[in-house]
């Protein structure tokens, strides 16, 4: 595991929870896992990269002197920015039924921006911010997080909070959860200066109309200790592994039907060492080595093709899938033939494990959870390394679980390292023969005394 952090950043009691993740928490527990711990490719939808593409344009239309933030002004920016955001989104081609359509949504684009002309008058206002990083740390220890459209300071100190939205404004029943994300952003703002927004203004593009509301006191503490719980609520379902999906007339735009039980779906497997699940759910990004071995040598992969080219077409299945049962009794009863195996595969793992990493940024924790990294000699590499012991039966157990024979089990754990090697290399040893709790207990501790103290410091923090 590695972990990447910012000096001077704020601990934060488990993790950073920002407006969308908790809004993502409340509308369905599911969905908050598959976006926050498993990460699932999401192409979007054409209303959220609209969004996303009027939300450049105006912020960029403040970047010209006053006297030239003009509608045509404004419009003209369209095209470079729609050619930027395909460049960095290239599979909004495919949520388009056919070339022409593009252009009828560009359409819709330039109505949005024309609209916001007819609500404020950019050439008289001299925003403090722009697409404003916030964060910041509640008295219970959850980190806040998140970015503000705009920011503006009047004369006397007084802040407003402005967002824009490229949807319809919500009805009277629905204002109050419109209002969430701004009350957020309200805390956030409180905590950092020590003096709330005096107001919040939510910019509606589709019907022109401005929603505004001045925060009161009570309703930011209310706010905070609303989050508080709603972590709770995160870490509860983390620990018992289960997010469980939650029916709502928001369904019916959730692009991961795929994965959900109430559409047939059946999500991914959590990771099944319970410190990965519980580090997870710290706001740690877990990259899991078994997962991506798969991954390597799927149909149609180079991985696959060299694997054949080296072993035959006897450890491939009927249907042209890698048929693993086959593969390993090939290479874990002949030493050879297992150097050959990973000589194809691990220099993959290692190189797509670096990518996903990565994705961690520079003030997140990645977590490598790899089963071979005494054997790999790879463990100078992380600046902690963790070792999870569990009984030898529980060990075999899992390992028949996933289709081998006790015996093929045994040799395959003859071939590793054993458990006196592995402590020698560890930094942390949990022991994992307990209750669940005490496996929490651990993980609380390795979060607190070595994640978080190496933050504090300035000094990278990292986990294997």
């Amino acid at each position: 595991m590695s972990d990447h952090a910012t000096p001077g950043a704020p601990e934060g009691r488990r993790a950073a929870l920002s407006p969308s993740r908790a809004k993502d928490f409340m509308q369905c527990p599911l969905l908050f896992r598959l976006r926050t711990v498993d990460r699932l490719d999401e192409p979007g939808s054409l209303a959220t990269h609209r969004g996303t593409l009027v939300h450049a344009v105006l912020e960029r239309l403040y970047d010209l002197p006053a006297g030239e933030r003009t509608v045509s002004a404004a419009l003209g920016m369209l095209p470079d920015q729609w050619e930027e955001h395909r460049g960095r989104n290239p599979r909004v081609m495919e949520l388009f039924d056919s070339p022409g359509r593009v252009e009828a949504w560009l359409e819709e684009a330039r109505g949005l921006i024309a609209s916001y002309f007819r609500l404020e008058n950019p050439a008289r206002l001299e925003p403090a911010e722009r697409e404003l990083f916030v964060q910041a740390q509640t008295r219970g220890g959850l980190l806040l997080r998140g970015f503000i459209d705009r920011l503006d300071v009047a004369g006397d100190g007084a802040v407003r909070v402005v967002d824009y939205k490229t949807g319809r404004s919500p009805g009277p029943r629905f204002v109050a959860e419109a209002l969430f994300q701004m009350r957020f952003y309200a805390l956030v703002l409180r905590l950092m200066r020590g003096r709330a927004p005096r107001r919040l203004q939510l910019i509606y593009l589709k019907d022109g109309r401005v929603l505004t509301h001045d925060p009161h006191p009570a309703e930011l503490e209310s706010t905070a200790v609303r989050l508080e719980r709603l972590w709770d609520e995160v870490e509860d379902c983390a620990r018992s592994g289960r997010f469980a999906p939650r029916r709502s007339r928001l369904c019916d735009w959730c692009s991961f039907q795929a994965a959900c039980p109430l559409f047939g779906g059946e999500p991914p497997p959590a990771p099944e060492e319970g410190a990965a699940r519980l580090l997870a759910a710290r706001g740690a990004r877990v990259v899991d080595a078994d997962v991506i071995a798969r991954e390597v040598v799927e149909p149609g992969t180079p991985g696959l093709s060299e694997v054949v080219e080296a072993f035959g077409t006897a450890v491939l299945t009927a249907d042209g899938g890698l048929d693993r049962a086959a593969l390993a009794a090939r290479v874990f009863t002949d030493p050879r033939a297992r150097a050959e195996l990973e000589a194809i595969t691990l220099p993959r793992i290692a190189q797509a494990a670096a990518r996903r990493m990565e994705e961690a940024g520079p003030d997140g924790v990645a977590v490598y959870d790899v089963p071979l990294l005494i054997e790999t000699g790879t463990e100078d590499l992380f600046d902690c390394v963790l070792v999870v012991e569990a009984p030898l039966t529980a060990r075999l157990s899992r390992l028949e679980e996933r289709g081998l024979s006790r015996r093929e089990a045994g040799s395959r754990m003859a071939g590793q390292v054993g458990d006196e090697e592995r402590r020698r290399a560890a930094d942390v040893v949990l022991v994992n023969n307990g209750t669940e709790q005490d496996l929490v207990d651990g993980v609380d501790w390795l979060w607190e005394h070595r994640v978080r103290a190496n933050i504090s410091a300035g000094v990278s923090a990292g986990i294997a």
